[in-house]
Formats: C-alpha cells, sequence, structure tokens
C-alpha cells in the first residue's frame, strides 16, 4: 500500500511538476539560443514531423488541445514559414498541415536543447533506476490509457 506522503509526491509529479520544471529550463535555453517557437509549437511540430501531413482534428486529438488552441498554434507556425495548410484533395473543406523544411530545421535545433535537458536531468542517476523509472511510467501511462476508454 501507498503511504499517504509518498501518493501526495507522485500525484504532485503527474500533475505538472515535472512538465513545469522542465518548462522553465527549456524556455530560458530556447531564449538564449534564439529559438523561434515554444514548447507547444514544438510538440506540433513533432508530430507532424513523424510523417504524412495530417488535419487540424488529428492534431487536436494528438496534442489534447482544443481546435481553437491548435489553429492559434498552426497560424503562428504558420506565419514563421514552418508549416504549410492545404487543402484536401478529396474533400476541401478539410484543410492538411504539414512541416515545412524551414520547420524541420526549427524543430532539430530544438530537439537539441531538449535532449541537453534530459540528460541534465537524468544526470547521476543510476542507469538501472533510469530503466525501472520508464518501466515504472509506462505502466502508469498504460493504466491510465485503459481507464480512458
Amino acid at each position: 500500500m501507498i503511504q499517504e506522503k509518498d501518493l501526495y509526491r507522485i500525484k504532485g509529479l503527474l500533475s505538472n511538476n515535472l512538465c513545469n520544471n522542465l518548462k522553465s529550463p527549456f524556455n530560458k535555453t530556447a531564449s538564449l539560443r534564439k529559438v523561434r517557437i515554444s514548447s507547444e509549437q514544438f510538440q506540433v511540430l513533432g508530430f507532424l514531423r513523424k510523417g504524412k501531413p495530417m488535419s487540424q482534428k488529428r492534431l487536436c486529438e494528438l496534442t489534447r488541445r482544443d481546435k481553437p488552441s491548435v489553429t492559434r498554434l498552426l497560424d503562428k507556425l504558420e506565419a514563421k514559414s514552418l508549416v504549410k495548410r492545404e487543402a484536401d484533395v478529396t474533400d476541401k473543406r478539410i484543410k492538411n498541415i504539414s512541416i515545412t523544411e524551414l520547420g524541420i530545421r526549427e524543430f532539430e535545433k530544438v530537439s537539441r536543447i531538449t535532449d541537453d535537458l534530459i540528460q541534465s536531468a537524468m544526470e547521476d542517476i543510476d542507469s538501472n533506476q533510469l530503466v525501472i523509472f520508464n518501466s515504472v511510467l509506462n505502466n502508469i501511462l498504460n493504466n491510465l490509457a485503459v481507464k480512458a476508454n
């Protein structure tokens, strides 16, 4: 059985504590390196980087954001020429979003920042502990996915 103080700590970790603690050094480093995108925009580029163009609806599902939020993110990315919107060939009402070459370069630049940040976060942690952490985190995510369905 999990003790109350441990449960409280786990809840804090899972409910943004980790994300917020990563966001601050990310934003600081990104600013120093003249990065043109936010962490939210980076996430969108990451999904687009994985393959074929996708609809805004699919991006909403993947990012777990509402349509107006994704629209604003895409507007900003498009203004920076990092993504492009094109009408779907079968349904002109649907706009397919794809990443541009400039978007790929910006994504890779930011990826190096996140890789460095994760490396420094994992500094002085035994590799066996990281394997266990990864396994436990995957189990938690799988449990949550089952509960969501």
